[in-house]
């Protein structure tokens, strides 16, 4: 998973970045590893994202928090139910 991450943040930010900010989360004692039990495989679209919403669902996330279009699918799932939310959004809920 941490791949995926670094993938993203490569995309974002300055060369060496991703590398430094994976290796921080990796080493980080604030950093919770959960192990994932069942597989929804609630993401037909991207089904490498499922990994993502089945650790939100194990660890009992308040949020799963994405800029990614292929989790609006599970946004209107009865169960389980897990808030999607975007990284906008995420910065409101956690600067106010």
């Amino acid at each position: 998973m941490a791949y995926e991450y670094e993938e993203i943040i490569q995309i974002n930010s300055a060369p060496g970045v991703a590398k430094i900010v994976t290796e921080i989360l990796v080493e980080s004692k604030d950093v919770i590893y959960q192990h994932v039990y069942y597989s929804w495989e609630a993401i037909k679209a991207d089904p490498d994202d499922n990994k993502f919403f089945d650790l939100a669902i194990a660890g009992n996330a308040d949020y799963l928090v994405t800029n990614g279009g292929h989790f609006n699918i599970v946004k209107n799932m009865p169960f389980p139910r897990v808030k999607i939310i975007s990284a906008e959004e995420f910065l409101t809920v956690i600067t106010t």
